[in-house]
């Protein structure tokens, strides 16, 4: 017997994609899998054309958005069938083919929408499972392919859409969206930890929810840069969770030292959110709130920042950070573009979320989908989201509100995910599977 092999074909149009297919990969390696591939299709297939189409990608996001959301809401229900939804699965199709003569996978699992498998199976006549495993909160017709044999969707709603759309029930399952292992198998404090550092919970023990003090366990950086604001290093801890915790609760100790509520604002992965040193400005002019930005790999944005705020002590400016999940842990809420990952995270983080300027196309859907859910507020102008964040905190959370956190969170998609997968397509008397046992 034969231990299994993986290919996971994604794209690096931001960090989401790659992110989910690491998390995937993870949770393959926990269950004794490690032959494991990720692909760049567009990237090793067509790297000109690759790095023009992310600039276009990225241009589109800032200045054009609104013919970006016309474009994508027109091909929202595109039928597999049609002229321009074979061409772009046609897309790197003899680059896949080399890739997976070499590899020779037993299963193919999609975190982007470039299907060019099918193509490939019906030149070959093999039979590959494929496996879509869709990173927003809204579906788009690209993932959609008659050859897919399993789809994995962030919640039931979008279950039930799909199955409204043509595809067969039993090929659907709710899983969540896969997040990084800090974000998995969740830290749950014992009664007084959260309050020793710092942490107001009687909110959330009222309403059946535990406080958070959980943390990524990522890697091995030094730990130290998980105390020092106004730093553009990547922020990372050892790969313990308790440890983890305890690291987040010596954090909500130094941040929430005054009681002051914490609202964490992401930039996203490249900095594009506009407007952050008004709205930072904003919210902090009064002295009742605190601020910990986020610039991602936008070094302009940081610098800006950080000279902008650097003797004020309710703005904490990170640059680029791996460890998103301790600050979400010692945050009340969170500003942030609507992408499915961020989204994700905050879910199973509990944090209410304050969606700025969302872009048209798969950005608003995420944003209007978590809205009508009553856990997302929707804003275009800093004074509007200003207005709204005021009035979350001069007004005791509703209950609701949480409960329906708590409903959607999937902390354990990834692990969910590959478990499903290896009793679907994983012959036991063909190839050997070694369970690792799980995490204590």
């Amino acid at each position: 017997m034969r231990k299994p092999k993986v290919l996971i074909v994604y794209a690096s149009y931001g960090d989401g994609h790659y992110q989910v297919s690491k998390a995937i990969e993870s949770s393959f390696h926990e269950q004794g899998i490690t032959d494991v591939v990720l692909l760049d299709l567009m990237a090793e297939a067509h790297p000109l054309l690759n790095g023009l189409t992310k600039f276009v990608y990225m241009q589109s996001f800032k200045t054009i958005p609104y013919l970006y959301g016309w474009v994508y809401n027109t091909t929202r229900r595109m039928q597999p069938n049609r002229p321009l939804y074979g061409l772009l699965h046609s897309i790197g199709l003899n680059k896949l083919a080399k890739i997976v003569a070499g590899i020779n996978p037993d299963m193919v699992i999609h975190t982007f929408p470039q299907l060019t498998m099918p193509k490939l199976l019906r030149r070959t006549g093999q039979t590959i499972p494929i496996i879509n495993v869709i990173t927003d909160f809204d579906i788009h017709a690209r993932w959609f392919h008659p050859a897919v044999n399993r789809y994995y969707v962030a919640t039931q709603d979008l279950k039930n859409e799909m199955v409204s759309r043509g595809i067969p029930e039993e090929r659907v399952v709710a899983s969540g969206i896969p997040l990084r292992p800090g974000f998995s198998g969740l830290f749950e404090p014992q009664d007084g930890e959260g309050d020793e550092a710092g942490v107001d919970m009687g909110d959330r023990r009222d309403m059946g929810v535990n406080a958070k003090a959980d943390a990524d366990v990522d890697g091995n950086v030094d730990r130290d840069a998980n105390l020092n604001p106004n730093s553009n290093t990547s922020v990372n801890i050892d790969g313990d969770p308790i440890a983890a915790a305890r690291s987040a609760r010596q954090l909500a100790a130094r941040i929430r030292r005054d009681g002051k509520p914490v609202i964490l604002l992401m930039a996203g992965a490249y900095g594009v959110m506009p407007n952050i040193t008004d709205i930072c400005r904003r919210l902090t002019a009064d002295g009742e709130r605190r601020v910990i930005a986020v610039c991602g790999k936008n070094k302009e944005l940081f610098t800006q920042l950080q000279q902008r705020f650097a003797n004020h002590e309710d703005v904490q400016v990170y640059g680029f950070v791996n460890d998103i999940a301790s600050l979400m842990a010692v945050s009340d809420c969170i500003i942030t573009k609507p992408g499915g990952i961020t989204l994700s995270e905050a879910l199973v983080s509990r944090l209410p979320m304050f969606l700025f300027r969302p872009v048209p196309g798969q950005e608003l859907n995420n944003a209007l989908y978590l809205k009508k859910k009553g856990i997302a507020f929707i804003s275009h102008r800093p004074s509007d989201l200003v207005r709204q964040i005021e009035q979350f905190f001069s007004r005791r959370p509703e209950g609701d509100l949480y409960r329906e956190l708590e409903s959607l969170r999937r902390p354990d998609a990834a692990r969910a995910i590959v478990e499903d997968v290896i009793r679907q397509f994983i012959a036991p008397d063909k190839i050997a599977v070694t369970t690792a046992a799980a995490p204590s």
